[in-house]
C-alpha cells in the first residue's frame, strides 16, 4: 500500500508503546493490548503484499511471484492481500490476489484482503465496489481468515463528509455481505484531512500506517489499534522487492482469535433521549455469520461521556436459548455506548456500532387534592377532587392518579385509579367514610415525568 504521511523521527524505541490501550477498546482477547517492549513480549510480525510484488508485464502476475515456503520459514505469520481496487470508474482484482492468498493458506500463515478504495461521487459506488471486492474474496468465514480491510488512502475529491458517507456505505454493505466486521486501513494525516479527524468509525477496528519504530499516531480518537504498519521498505526471504511491514498489537494467540469467524453485537436503545434518573435500556443479540445465535456467553457495555475515555460499566451474559443481553440503566448525563464481545478460542471479538442519547430532566409535577367537606355522618357521602399539574400550571391529562386512604392510624391502602379529564386534567370520586378517614392522590410519574403526591385530607366523623 502507499500513503500519505508526515515526517517521522525513527529514534523512539518499541519501548515508548503505551500499555492498556487494548482494554479501552475492548480488543482482549480477538484484539491486542499493546506489549510494554518488543524484547519482553514479542507481538506478531506481518506482511501485505499485492501483485507489485510479483509484477508482470501488462498488469500480470510474474511467473516466480512470491516463494511463500520461504516466508513462512520467516518470523511473518500473517499477511494482508490486495483483492481489488478502484481505477476511475472501474473495480478490478489485483492479477496476483489468487495465487498469493493459496500460496499463504497453504503454508499456514493468517490471511486476509483489502480493497484500494478510489472514492467517488458517483450515485452507488460504494456499493458497486464493495459487492466486487466480495465477488473476490468470498466470505472469509474459514479459520485462519482475518477480517476484511478498507485501504482508504484517497478522497477522490470528495469533502469529508461525503467521504465518510463513502466509506460507512462501504463498510457496512461488506459487513452485510460476509457478516464479518472490516477493518479500516489509513494513515494519520489522511485521517485527520480528509476524514476531519472522524470519530465515528471506532466499531471498526484500525490498521494504521504510520512508518515509525515508536508507538503510532492515531487519528480520530482512537483509543487503540490492531495492526501497524510501520514500514513500507521492509525485506522479507521469499520477496524480491521492497514489501510494507506490519506488527500485530498483541499475543500470537489473540491474533489467532482474531482470524476466527466474525460475530456481531446488534444494538437497540429505548430512544435518543433519556430522563435523568429514568430507566433507559441497551438490548440486542449476539450472532455469528448467518445469524447464528451465540448463547450463554458474555458480554460488556461501554460507555463514553464527553471526550472521555470508554469505561467498562456492566458486563451480562447473552440468554441460553436466543442469545439476547438486556442492561438497564438510569443516566445522569449525556453518553454513547456500544456493546463488546471480547472473543473467544472459537470467535472473533466485536463491537456493537454506537448508541447515545441526549439527557433531559424529568417534568415536575404538582398534585391537587381537596374534599367538599371536613366532617361527615357514619357512611355519609365525601366528594374527592383534585387536579394533575406540571410545575408551570398547566395541566397533565389524561394521566392515572390513585387515590389511597389511611382509617385511624393504619396504613395506606388504595381506593381506586382514576384518570384526568381530557382538558383541564380534573379528577374526582365519591367515598363514604365510616371512621375518621385520611385521603391522599398519588401520581407515579413516568420516564419523561416525575412522580407526585397531593397533602393528606382528613375527614372526621361527626
Amino acid at each position: 500500500m502507499t500513503a500519505t504521511f508526515r515526517p517521522v523521527r525513527r529514534a523512539h524505541i518499541l519501548s515508548s508503546m503505551l500499555a492498556g490501550l487494548a482494554l479501552a477498546l475492548g480488543l482482549l482477547a480477538a484484539q491486542p493490548a499493546p506489549a510494554a517492549s518488543a524484547a519482553v513480549r514479542p507481538r506478531p510480525a506481518g506482511i501485505d503484499v499485492s501483485r507489485w510484488q510479483s509484477a508482470g508485464p501488462a498488469d500480470t502476475c510474474a511467473t516466480g511471484g512470491i516463494d511463500w515456503a520461504k516466508v513462512s520459514r520467516t518470523s511473518r505469520t500473517f499477511v494482508f492481500i490486495r483483492a481489488t481496487r478502484t481505477s476511475g470508474m472501474k473495480t478490478s482484482r489485483d492479477a496476483c490476489f489468487a495465487r498469493n492468498r493459496a500460496g499463504a493458506r497453504a503454508r499456514g500463515l493468517y490471511r486476509g484482503a483489502y480493497h484500494y478504495a478510489m472514492p467517488r461521487k458517483t450515485a452507488g459506488s460504494a456499493v458497486r465496489d464493495a459487492r466486487a471486492f466480495v465477488a473476490v474474496t468470498g466470505g472469509m468465514q474459514g479459520a485462519g481468515d482475518l477480517p476484511p480491510v478498507l485501504d482508504l488512502e484517497a478522497s477522490g475529491g470528495l469533502k469529508p463528509t461525503q467521504l465518510a458517507s463513502w466509506a460507512h456505505t462501504w463498510l457496512t454493505t461488506v459487513r452485510a455481505l460476509t457478516g464479518r466486521q472490516p477493518m479500516i486501513y489509513t494513515s494519520p494525516s489522511f485521517w485527520r484531512s480528509a476524514m476531519d479527524d472522524s470519530t465515528a468509525f471506532h466499531a471498526y477496528p484500525l490498521w494504521i500506517a504510520h512508518w515509525t519504530s515508536g508507538a503510532p499516531s492515531l487519528p480520530g480518537k482512537w483509543p487503540t489499534y490492531a495492526v501497524h504498519q510501520y514500514s513500507a521498505s521492509g525485506r522479507v526471504s521469499g520477496i524480491g522487492t521492497d514489501v510494507d511491514l506490519n506488527v500485530f498489537n498483541g499475543s500470537a494467540s489473540q491474533l489467532a482469535a482474531f482470524a476466527h469467524p466474525a460475530t456481531h453485537p446488534t444494538v437497540v436503545t429505548t430512544g435518543p433521549t433519556a430522563y435523568r434518573g429514568s430507566p433507559w435500556q441497551v438490548s440486542g443479540r449476539l450472532t455469528r455469520a448467518g445469524g447464528v445465535p451465540l448463547t450463554d456467553t458474555s458480554v460488556t457495555l461501554y460507555r463514553q461521556v464527553g471526550l472521555g475515555p470508554w469505561t467498562a460499566v456492566a458486563k451480562t451474559r447473552t440468554s441460553a436459548v436466543t442469545a439476547a443481553y438486556r442492561f438497564v440503566l438510569r443516566p445522569t448525563t449525556a453518553a454513547r455506548y456500544r456493546v463488546r464481545f471480547s472473543g473467544s478460542t472459537r470467535f472473533a471479538a466485536s463491537w456493537s456500532y454506537q448508541r447515545s442519547h441526549t439527557i433531559r430532566n424529568r417534568v415536575v409535577t404538582g398534585t391537587e387534592l381537596v374534599t367538599d367537606v371536613s366532617r361527615v355522618r357514619k357512611g355519609g357521602t365525601v366528594h374527592l377532587s383534585g387536579r394533575l399539574l406540571r410545575a408551570n400550571g398547566t395541566p397533565l391529562t389524561r394521566r392515572h392518579v390513585v387515590v389511597y386512604q389511611r382509617v385511624g392510624t393504619g396504613r395506606w391502602t388504595a381506593v381506586r385509579t382514576v384518570t384526568t379529564s381530557a382538558s383541564a386534567a380534573r379528577f374526582s370520586l365519591t367515598v363514604h367514610p365510616t371512621r375518621a378517614t385520611s385521603y391522599q392522590a398519588v401520581f407515579g410519574g413516568s420516564l419523561s415525568i416525575l412522580p407526585s403526591r397531593s397533602a393528606a385530607r382528613t375527614v372526621r366523623l361527626r
